[in-house]
């Protein structure tokens, strides 16, 4: 450790007076036990003490995220190399007093978590999400940055959307919200890259470094698949957005050494699958959703994410578009590019309207209430038992089911389609960076349908209530009809049971309005008996169920911190639906369904 910190304190005394306000030095000379010493020299402080400090959240991420209790060994100092007095005033934020202008600061970095969000540092390459790693100062977020690489292997490659100099280890950033939001890769990648051309004649690169085992002949299969998505993608909206550094960079970890997330960026998206070489074809739903965030979250801005705060969670009401329509697309982009069959398409769709109208957090939470959640619920951590079964669903899901309700009302009652609403939405609000309203989302769909009642009914009654949208009538011009999962079934609810004490024990919250809730049964109880039968298995429980029809009435005998107790329940059939292409669809229904499924890109 004294001769790392001796290392750091030399480089700190030799960098260059540069004109830049803020420059970073990152270093691992210990990435075997996955820390790295970063530096970070600030010029042209004002006059008072700095305050330096580490980021709570992170971009395409709501929830709160604790990054400082991975720094330590803090140390600051003036240019001559003299101590500066340090002194930690919160668990992420340190003042610096004493300095002349410049402080010059050392920290060690511990990271071994690599996804869309934390950071790995390692002998086999670096994963770097900026908030998880660089430390800032208050004051200066539109100073311009600098940063600069001492890497484990000067052979490796870098990737990122930093902007790249004459020298291939450093780059820069021009204020903090770039930089925190331009992740970088390191190691021994490899790189597949195409150009795409815009209608106003400007050509730019799309580029993927992989990091992954899988042999050259499988990357460049699955490029070809990325390229039709990226390609389906423009032609939503008409064009490409402009990427600033003139490329846009996939950020692929596709290796069993990595977390599964994937994580949006202005001109690059962090991507981490734990597949083996011959599955990374598993990856292309997220790459096809990344990729249009690209539009859709980076360009087309809500107005409560600007600008994005570093310092707490960030609480937005248009996630179920910003996430939700995007999750809609993915699948849709898969589609159309003839990667995903017509029956995988139609799994996802069923499954974003259970989300919306069979679980209680959609049934009865709007998309709303369901995106301000996610201050909670994406990626956030809690000791605590919470009841999220019961309270949200899923602002992805619940909002790709709007989508799905908005294209259908586009198609059927006015001819238009969803593709013409984010179209005219990239217009408005995405090429012009101004970020948009809930009332500016409605003043939209008016244009696009002609329809100013229209608009205004849907967000009413969709948006800001919980009316349930009729998906069976709206889906039948398509050819497509909504039938139950498992008609005739008897169910209990979708329980998570585990093997225990020779019952069986409800691992999660039980469901409201759920045979086991309205029984009295929840969380932490084991099932011992149902009439006369044992539940010492699942085998065993579905097995009785088999016998049982929906609307019997059944005993369920169970124990409760070891007090045995009954429970007189009526079994229910799964409310969750399936979703089917009718048998003999006319030529309307199957013209319908070929113009909504078919390529768009030439």
């Amino acid at each position: 450790m004294i001769i790392r910190l001796l290392l750091i304190t030399a480089l700190l005394g030799t960098w260059p007076a540069w004109s830049q306000s803020l420059q970073y030095h990152f270093a691992a000379p210990n990435a075997v036990h996955h820390e790295a010493i970063i530096q970070l020299t600030a010029r042209q402080l004002p006059a008072g003490p700095a305050l330096f400090r580490m980021s709570r959240s992170s971009p395409g991420r709501y929830a709160t995220h604790e990054f400082g209790k991975n720094i330590y060994n803090l140390k600051a100092i003036d240019t001559a190399g003299n101590p500066l007095p340090l002194k930690r005033i919160g668990a992420d934020e340190y003042e610096i007093s004493g300095h002349s202008g410049t402080v010059k600061l050392q920290y060690t970095l511990y990271a071994n978590h690599a996804d869309g969000t934390y950071a790995l540092v390692d002998p086999a390459g670096l994963h770097l999400n900026m908030p998880a790693c660089f430390g800032w100062i208050k004051g200066l977020e539109n100073a311009p940055i600098t940063l600069r690489f001492a890497l484990p292997d000067s052979s490796w490659q870098i990737a990122t959307q930093l902007f790249a100099t004459t020298d291939r280890f450093t780059f820069t950033a021009p204020n903090l919200q770039y930089f925190m939001d331009a992740p970088v890769k390191a190691g021994t990648l490899r790189f597949r890259s195409w150009q795409v051309n815009n209608p106003d004649g400007t050509q730019q690169e799309i580029r993927i470094a992989f990091d992954t085992e899988a042999t050259d002949a499988q990357l460049n299969a699955f490029t070809e698949k990325v390229k039709k998505i990226t390609s389906e993608a423009a032609a939503v909206f008409g064009e490409y957005p402009a990427f600033e550094t003139g490329r846009y960079t996939f950020l692929a970890s596709l290796n069993p050494y990595v977390q599964g997330d994937g994580m949006e960026h202005r001109n690059s998206t962090m991507i981490t699958m734990p597949v083996p070489p011959g599955m990374i074809d598993y990856a292309l739903g997220t790459f096809a959703h990344e990729f249009f965030h690209a539009w859709n979250v980076e360009r087309i801005r809500p107005a409560s994410l600007e600008p994005f705060s570093f310092e707490k969670s960030n609480v937005s009401e248009a996630l179920w578009v910003a996430e939700g329509f995007t999750q809609y697309y993915g699948s849709l982009l898969e589609t159309r590019a003839a990667l995903q069959d017509e029956k995988g398409w139609l799994a996802s769709l069923a499954a974003c309207i259970n989300a919306k109208q069979h679980r209680p957090g959609g049934r009865h939470y709007n998309v709303i209430e369901n995106s301000q959640h996610a201050v909670f619920s994406d990626a956030g951590v809690s000791i605590d038992r919470t009841n999220t079964d019961n309270i949200f669903s899923s602002y992805y899901m619940t909002g790709a089911a709007m989508a799905l309700a908005m294209d259908l009302d586009l198609h059927n009652l006015f001819g238009k389609s969803l593709d013409d609403f984010m179209r005219a939405l990239w217009l408005q609000h995405g090429k012009t960076g101004i970020p948009y309203t809930m009332q500016d989302l409605q003043d939209v769909l008016a244009v696009v349908s002609g329809d100013t009642a229209y608009a205004a009914a849907f967000f009413r009654d969709y948006v800001y209530s919980n009316q349930l949208f009729d998906y069976s009538t709206a889906l039948q011009p398509a050819g497509i009809m909504l039938r139950p999962r498992e008609p005739g079934k008897a169910w209990l609810g979708p329980n998570r049971l585990e093997e225990r004490e020779g019952g069986l024990m409800v691992s999660g919250n039980t469901i409201a309005g759920t045979p086991l809730y309205l029984g009295g049964i929840d969380r932490g109880d084991i099932l011992l008996r149902a009439d006369e039968t044992n539940l010492s298995t699942e085998e065993a429980l579905n097995g009785w169920l088999n016998q049982k029809r929906p609307g019997n009435k059944v005993r369920l005998h169970f124990s409760h911190r070891g007090q045995e107790k009954w429970a007189e329940v009526t079994l229910q059939a799964s409310p969750d639906i399936l979703l089917e292409k009718m048998p003999s669809p006319n030529e309307n229904q199957r013209s319908l369904l070929t113009q909504w499924l078919g390529p768009r890109s030439r």
